[in-house]
């Protein structure tokens, strides 16, 4: 993990296929995203997440992974509403959580909002 903090301090770029496996061998937990279709279906979709150790430092590199995943799914399959389930407890997590869902401005018109930077 550390080594993909530091490459993307750097200004190298990270994919995020070589993320979600770091986190996967890390992970501690995860944030689980309910995602309702127009259908009416429910689309479930997992992202690990390090511990808090593993973390430490590394809070804009999870906002970024897990605004990406987020932002994917929806751009690729859409849908209505989307839950996001997470340990609460863990507040960093909490916070970075957040900062993910204040990203997408959905207190914004969906005209005003200016996307996802």
């Amino acid at each position: 993990m550390r080594e993909l903090m530091e490459a993307a301090r750097a200004g190298t770029p990270v994919l995020i296929g070589d993320l979600r496996a770091r986190l996967l061998q890390q992970s501690s937990g995860t944030v689980e995203c309910l995602l309702t279709l127009a259908s009416g279906e429910t689309r479930c979709f997992v992202m690990p997440v390090p511990d808090r150790s593993s973390l430490a430092g590394g809070e804009e590199l999870l906002f970024r992974y897990l605004q990406a995943e987020i932002y994917n799914h929806l751009a690729v399959i859409g849908g209505n509403r989307l839950r996001i389930c997470f340990d609460r407890s863990r507040t960093e997590l909490s916070e970075v959580v957040g900062r993910v869902v204040d990203s997408f401005q959905l207190d914004r018109a969906p005209g005003e909002r200016t996307g996802v930077a």
